[in-house]
């Protein structure tokens, strides 16, 4: 009885295609282990970046009505929406900010480009009996990505009020003049009497905080 004759090219080709299978299959598994791993990390990022991109555009975007209590030196801190705006994006660039009162959020121009300014109160200066409250401005410049690269921050020499006085200061929130892209105001009460402040961004991108006088008043 004779054997049966093996066909050693039927044979070799075989195997080589039962190779070429499992490293397909090889080659399909790493590249779904890659995917996965890229998601992982490209997905969270991808939406972070896009939640911040958000909150930028609500921060230069900003605006509330004119009447808006946005400080009264007789209550705690007000969470205005400008705070919470402002605080939000902080949080989600993973950014500590010791924020107080934001008085005015809102994008300007000083002809070099787009500025977010925001003004806030600050923690009291001074020591006592001169403890007092003041407005600080921060000067930020908006990036593609969603991100504030903070330009200037600068304290203001309008003094709004002495901790130990009983003067009662209310600040409205602060609006941008729509004629003007560098200009804005904030509109306050001092004891029961009205006053304007004009803020100006300047080319050096400072902000420049001036209380305008009884005479000068619309």
């Amino acid at each position: 009885m004779t054997e049966p004759v093996v066909n050693k090219v039927e044979l070799h080709y075989e195997q080589r295609r039962r190779y070429r299978s499992i490293a397909r299959r090889v080659l399909i598994l790493l590249s779904a282990g890659v995917l996965v791993w890229s998601l992982t990390l490209l997905v969270p990022r991808a939406v972070r970046t896009a939640r911040a991109m958000y909150y930028q555009k609500q921060c230069l975007k900003f605006s509330a009505p004119p009447n808006s209590v946005v400080f009264d030196s007789d209550q705690s801190q007000i969470n205005s929406a400008a705070t919470s705006v402002f605080a939000t994006h902080s949080a989600e660039m993973s950014r500590s900010a010791l924020i107080f009162d934001v008085v005015f959020l809102h994008q300007r121009s000083n002809g070099g480009g787009q500025r977010l300014v925001m003004v806030s109160t600050n923690s009291p200066v001074g020591l006592l009996p001169n403890l007092a409250y003041q407005l600080h401005t921060t000067v930020f410049e908006p990036t593609p990505l969603g991100s504030l690269h903070q330009i200037k921050q600068t304290p203001s020499s309008i003094l709004l009020f002495r901790v130990e006085s009983e003067t009662h200061v209310k600040l409205f929130a602060g609006q941008p003049d729509p004629a003007d892209a560098s200009h804005f105001t904030i509109r306050f009460e001092r004891d029961g009497v009205e006053g304007i402040i004009d803020g100006y961004l300047k080319s050096d991108d400072t902000v420049i905080l001036e209380e305008r006088s009884p005479t000068t008043q619309p």
